[in-house]
């Protein structure tokens, strides 16, 4: 992996990579999109509510 010997270009690609990547899905996906949002909403509202919990047991 030669051309990835710069570090910060490697984190820069990588960035547009994840990017272009999401994109991509969510283009092919864009009906089940919706379901996906709602999937991801669900584990960020119980994470925090956990994170919520955690705090207020000490």
């Amino acid at each position: 992996m030669k051309f990835m010997g710069d570090n910060k270009m490697n984190k820069n690609t990588k960035l547009i990579l994840l990017v272009i990547s999401a994109l991509v899905l969510i283009i092919i996906f864009r009906e089940e999109i919706k379901l996906v949002l709602t999937i991801i909403g669900i584990f960020v509202v119980a994470g925090l509510i956990l994170q919520w919990l955690d705090k207020n047991k000490d």
